[in-house]
């Protein structure tokens, strides 16, 4: 044993304790048994862990210290020294192989092992996937186990089956090809080259795209870091995509493989640097003269570390190397990660480096750390000083890469489990400000991490002392199990610790550390860990956790790989075939019958089939699809969703929405449970209602009705009892011939054998599988999405689930665009200007349809001003059950027109803001030399706020016109009217500024249908002449007197009748698009036909109504209607009717009357002036030129 020469201190009191322990070890094994008699046999001081042994009472499996004793003990009570000779082997184990090395090596051909294989197969079931022999699930724990030592203490997982690829080669050619190529911006806002990650200080993940393919193609999520030099990069890849994204970066980096290669061994001194050039015929690579595959301690590594498959471009100088099984990765998970790895690593430190190298020089042996750190002392300073500062995981920048030269974790094993969780205190966080710089430091002096220099880590692989050994230098101990003293053979082990942080929702806490180590170091830093009572994890709860935090299913961790690549593909068919066997071997009686339960993916979710019933058109045909990616365009989703105001729109544009899927997480609000598979449907107005007013009742008009399954439970009966006679024939016929068979000859049963029934019991299997396509026709509620994982979640005490959606985009306001074509196209108008207020959209939308339509139309010349944004005191309220959700297309949107927007948008680039918009129509009606007429189709917040702030202004306005209110009851709430009912404080205002108002009410817009006449004339719009259409009216111009409010309801009346007329008619209430003439007819039809779809759904009308037209209309043909002069108010504070117009028709109020409202209109020349105003439009619109 070796000793120290020089001893800095010495304690007296440790001094006698460690000798009065040596000196009673020396008695008892000097002494005859070694074990008083009156405390029993050695089989009975056989440690807790190892009592199983004693049970076999085989001296063998003794600890050597109690083998002496035990032979002792049967000479004294048998009086000879023979030991009887043990029973011959059992079978098993003369089986066993010789050379457990062999036999590993044997059963990896298929599937490789983890260096922890076998510390997992012990304890964890283990499943065959990837490649590998992947842990799962813990055979002793449930899942709760796991979730609480991740969310209170600490657990981790192995997750070496990742592969790691190595690129070397220029910066700007990797960083571009990669950035350009497979890497696109859209969805990876930070570059490979930016100032983050180029200097290998943190760890960057991309989404990899096959190339020039994205949105499509999707490929998976890699994790990659820079060298310090940016001379390579490292990139970690799932095991599943591994070989797609190695054949795309070959491809693209134009990489043959390395193949008949010459290699050489150096001639140079060992500690002068590599030797990496090439010539374009001979590649010569340096390999350790004292390099032996054959001696490492070889069970669970790699064949031939140093000699990996390469591939090499010999133009660009650009090599890839594969290094899997080179690296070994570790995840950790919990609050107490950080103070759990500082328990068990013990960092290299320099007075150790200066005591390693002056003892050096009596072992013949050069280790890799003594040369590595000669000259880099004050990196091992900073390294010490800063894992003596490091107390909280929030002090680390997110993603950093630190690198660490650790001490032999074996040495600092405790004798039993020690768990961190008795020692922890109350954290104690320091300032950022005092790591960070630090870490900064380390990592710039570090120049190259250790770890990711070939030589070294080679080395390091190689000069790793074997587990054998250090047993062995372990039980010479004279005290057991005090510290093991290696002195300069103590290895040291290159590492880096990546800091993952926490996900955005406080849910459930997954961050921790990813520790990334050489291989051959697995085992002995596993085993530290688990003795710091670390929880181990497995696979499932790698998927689970991801439910648990609500994150992203598009991070593709481990179990979630996307359906729109082809790994997922993959994984969904193995799983599907394994659902399905495992499902055919329960009898008909046991199995759920899918097509009964309205189940159209039991075991493989179809995305083609949903996007095609998801869709608004159900004839389109999906061949492809994409998962939706784009940061900033999930994050805008996400605050539409969460918004408090329930009536926000979401603003953005993707590219193919009928073939986008949107990542979703959904949460059970009352009782229930959920899992992979569910369908995700939109609610009816009714379901909502019912879950409002209870949400903890089980309802069952929430529920999908029961399917028909008597056909094919009719077919199956059939074939069953065809297979059971062709059956009982068969045995019949078998049985015969072997009668018959008396002289033994070989009997041909090919005509009886079972490839009949196989087909049979086929067909009966495929009559139990439902068809998708028909389930998803024949539900009462509309699909949209799937689950791919549900489970309950406990961190919210809920089940929750992770799937996928689809996403449609429609266009709100289709009655304001025809009120601006009808309005600019009439020769009786000359219109100044287009004022966009809130209401049916936000400003800006309304703003972009506005401008779309207006182009649509040939106008030129007109400008567009958006206004105020929001109500004057109120949160702005839209109306998506009617003009549906916006999306930032719009009219383009709906009608599937590519519109030209730069071209639009030429004569006004920069739309005003919110406060010029008022502004603006305040100088056009100042500055006119005549008085101005404003028509107002939406809320009046515009004109209060000018009123308001430039009084002057109501002496340039002659009257206004409004499209809004009602006599009777409104069509939003109670009683209000949506225009009123958004703003009511504006109309306040207006109604009381002294100018003389026009108000066309709910009554008169009601009375204007959009009826099947009317579509398939603007369908032919080019052939329209006023003798050409008559339409059904429901014009009522009797006198007012005091039956005005009858009249009005004789109004309603008549346009349920002919509605009602319309259906006995045979006419179909879900009216197909008529064929157009052109593509502006087109557009308008498709316009008029969602219009038409809402208001059915909303009001039960099968013809809607064309409100604002009717406000322009009067501008243009006041004799057109029937008025009546009256006191007209707006309630302000009503709890219900708030927004409701007060139309003082008797005089009751004693006041003046302030306001002019139609009652009645005539329908047949208001049709007339807008068909001929839209066949203006479709003579000059450029849409018919595409």
């Amino acid at each position: 044993m070796e000793v120290d020469e020089t001893v800095e201190s010495l304690g007296v009191r440790n001094f006698l304790a460690a000798r009065i322990q040596e000196i009673n070890s020396l008695s008892n094994q000097i002494s005859t048994s070694g074990i008083p008699a009156s405390k029993g046999l050695a089989f009975q001081h056989v440690p807790k862990h190892m009592r199983r042994r004693a049970v076999s009472h085989n001296p063998k499996r003794l600890p050597k210290r109690l083998q002496g004793i035990h032979r002792h003990q049967v000479e004294k009570s048998s009086g000879s020294s023979v030991i009887k000779k043990a029973k011959k082997p059992s079978r098993r184990h003369r089986r066993r192989p010789s050379n457990l090395t062999e036999e590993y090596n044997r059963r990896q051909r298929e599937h490789k092992w983890l260096e922890t294989h076998i510390w997992h197969a012990k304890r964890f079931h283990i499943l065959n996937k990837w490649g590998y022999r992947i842990p799962k699930e813990p055979t002793a724990k449930g899942y709760r186990a796991g979730y609480r030592a991740a969310s209170q203490f600490c657990a981790m997982r192995d997750i070496s089956y990742y592969s790691c690829f190595e690129l070397e080669g220029n910066f700007q050619l990797i960083s571009s090809k990669i950035s350009t190529s497979f890497a696109p911006t859209e969805v990876n806002p930070l570059s490979l080259s930016s100032e983050m990650y180029k200097s290998g200080k943190r760890e960057g993940t991309f989404h990899f795209y096959r190339s020039g393919s994205y949105p499509f193609g999707y490929v998976g999520r890699v994790r990659f870091y820079w060298k310090m030099d940016q001379s390579s990069l490292f990139l970690w890849v799932h095991p599943a995509q591994k070989d797609e994204i190695l054949n795309e970066i070959c491809a693209e980096f134009e990489l043959m493989s390395k193949q008949n290669l010459v290699f050489r061994r150096p001639e140079k001194d060992k500690d002068e640097p590599m030797d990496t050039a090439s010539d374009e015929t001979e590649i010569s690579e340096e390999i350790p003269k004292d390099y032996d595959d054959a001696h490492i301690d070889r069970k669970l590594l790699p064949k031939k570390l140093c000699h990996r498959p390469k591939w090499i471009n010999y133009s660009t100088n650009v090599i890839l190397t594969d290094l899997e099984g080179v690296f070994n990765r570790f995840r950790l998970y919990g609050p107490l990660a950080t103070q759990t790895l500082k328990e068990v690593f013990q960092v290299l430190s320099p007075a150790k480096l200066e005591k390693d190298i002056s003892n050096n020089d009596n072992i013949n042996k050069q280790f890799w750390w003594l040369n590595y750190y000669q000259d880099k002392q004050e990196v091992l300073t900073k390294q010490c000083e800063l894992w003596e500062k490091l107390k909280s995981f929030s002090q680390i920048p997110c993603h950093s890469v630190i690198p660490l030269t650790l001490n032999d974790p074996r040495i600092s094993i405790p004798n039993k489990t020690d768990p961190v969780v008795k020692k922890k205190a109350k954290p104690v966080v320091e300032s950022f400000d005092d790591v960070g710089p630090l870490l900064d430091q380390l990592q710039s002096e570090a120049v190259d991490y250790p770890i990711l220099n070939e030589k070294t880590r080679t080395k390091a692989i190689d000069e790793r002392m074997s587990q054998e050994e250090f047993n062995k230098r372990q039980s010479q101990l004279l005290i057991p199990g005090s510290k093991l003293n290696l002195g300069v053979e103590e290895n040291q082990v290159p590492i880096i610790l990546i800091h993952r942080p926490n996900t955005a929702s406080t849910r459930f806490k997954n961050g921790g550390w990813d520790i990334v180590l050489p291989a051959g170091w697995a085992m002995p830093i596993w085993i530290a860990l688990v003795y710091r009572c670390v929880r181990v994890l497995g696979l499932r709860e790698s998927e689970t956790f991801e439910s648990e935090s609500g994150s992203s299913v598009h991070s593709n961790e481990d179990g979630f790989l996307p359906p729109d690549s082809l790994s997922g593909e993959k994984e969904a068919d193995g799983r599907l075939s394994d659902l399905q066997i495992n499902y055919f071997k329960y009898p008909p009686a046991k199995r759920p019958n899918f097509i009964k339960l309205g189940c159209p993916f039991p075991f493989k979710i179809d995305w083609r089939s949903l996007l095609k019933f998801g869709s608004a058109k159900n004839t389109v045909d999906i061949d492809s699809f994409y998962i939706m990616r784009n940061p900033f365009f999930l994050e805008a989703l996400r605050n539409t969703l969460s918004s408090s105001n329930k009536n926000t729109i979401f603003n953005q544009d993707p590219s193919n929405p009928e073939h986008l899927l949107i990542e979703i997480c959904l949460t059970i609000v009352g009782k229930g449970s959920i899992g992979p598979g569910a369908i995700v449907c939109i609610p009816h107005e009714t379901d909502i209602v019912q879950m409002n007013n209870k949400v903890d009742e089980v309802n069952d008009n929430l529920e999908e009705p029961v399917g028909d399954d008597a056909s094919a439970h009719k077919k199956r009966e059939d074939l069953r009892n065809t297979r059971d006679r062709m059956k009982s024939f068969m045995q019949k016929k078998r049985k015969k011939l072997r009668k018959k068979n008396c002289n033994g000859q070989p009997i041909d049963l090919t005509p009886f054998s079972s490839d009949k029934l196989q087909v049979i019991n086929s067909a009966i299997n495929s009559l139990w599988l439902p068809d998708s396509e028909q389930i998803l026709k024949n539900m009462s509620r509309t699909p949209i999405g799937a689950i791919v994982f549900g489970r309950e979640t406990y961190s919210i005490a809920k089940c929750s689930g992770i799937g996928y959606c689809t996403f449609n985009d429609c266009d709100p306001g289709h009655d304001d665009a025809f009120a601006i074509a009808l309005a600019v196209k009439s020769l009786e108008l000359k219109v100044l200007g287009v004022s966009i207020i809130h209401g049916n959209d936000t400003v800006a939308h309304c703003a972009l349809n506005a401008k779309r339509f207006m182009w649509a139309c040939g106008i030129q010349g007109v400008s567009v001003f958006p206004g105020v944004s929001r109500p004057l005191v109120r949160d702005a309220k839209y109306c998506p059950e009617i003009h549906g959700v916006h999306g930032k297309d719009g009219v383009a949107g709906m009608c599937g027109f590519n519109f030209p927007d730069e071209e639009i948008f030429a004569d006004q680039t920069n739309l005003p803001s919110v406060q010029n918009g008022v502004l603006k129509m305040v100088e056009i009606v100042s500055t006119y030399p005549e008085k101005v007429t404003i028509v107002a189709t939406g809320a009046q917040t515009n004109l209060a706020m000018a009123i308001r702030l430039f009084p002057t202004v109501k002496d340039n306005i002659s009257k206004i016109v409004f499209m809004g209110g009602a006599i009777g009851l409104g069509n939003t709430g109670v009683a209000a009217e949506f225009n009123m009912e958004i703003d009511p404080e504006a109309a306040h205002v207006v109604f009381h500024s002294g100018i003389p108002l026009v108000m066309v009410p709910l009554e008169v817009t009601h009375s204007v249908l959009v009826t099947p006449e009317v579509l398939a004339t603007i369908a032919r719009i080019d052939a329209f002449s006023p003798s050409s259409f008559e339409e059904k009216t429901c014009n009522i111009g009797q006198d007012l007197g005091k039956r005005l409010q009858i009249e009005c309801d004789e109004i309603y009346k008549r346009i349920k009748d002919i509605n009602n007329k319309e259906l006995t008619d045979g006419e179909e209430s879900n009216l197909k698009i008529p064929e157009c003439s052109s593509n502006f007819a087109k557009c308008c039809v498709e316009l008029l036909t969602f219009f038409r779809s809402t208001y059915k759904n909303v009001f039960s009308f099968d013809s809607p109504p064309l409100h604002d037209p009717c406000a322009v209309f009067y501008c243009i043909n006041p004799q057109s209607f029937k008025t009546v002069n009256v006191f007209l108010d707006v309630e302000l504070s009503g709890e219900k009717c708030t927004g409701r117009t007060l139309c003082d028709l008797h005089g009751l109020s004693k006041k003046e009357p302030n306001a002019t409202v139609c009652y009645s209109l005539d329908v047949d020349k208001f049709w007339e002036k807008m068909f001929s105003c839209l066949k203006i439009s479709n003579e000059k619109s450029p849409l018919n030129k595409k």
